[in-house]
């Protein structure tokens, strides 16, 4: 027999497909949790989550932002006062 690893997950829904899934699940004779996990093979099948690709999208996304204020500002702010010596006062 072979064993499928699954993770347990929990999702909300309208109760319009909440209903269509209770509908269509008596009539295949299938759970609503299969019905899913068909769904989800049938429209994402054969794409695969890539981390790399993913962040390279994501790179300077918000360069261009004029509401935020400059980068190298805003870590010099983080960054000012005594936060770190009081943190590691009689660390040394």
């Amino acid at each position: 027999m072979l064993y499928i690893m699954m993770k347990r997950s929990q999702i909300y829904l309208p109760m319009e497909q909440w209903r269509l899934l209770g509908a269509l699940s008596r009539q295949e004779r299938l759970s609503v949790s299969e019905l899913i996990r068909r769904a989800i093979a049938r429209i994402y099948k054969g794409q695969e989550a890539d981390f790399e690709k993913a962040l390279r999208q994501a790179a300077g996304l918000w360069k261009d932002r004029e509401d935020l204020p400059p980068a190298q500002a805003y870590v010099r702010g983080l960054r000012r006062g005594g936060r770190i010596s009081r943190l590691y006062r009689g660390h040394a």
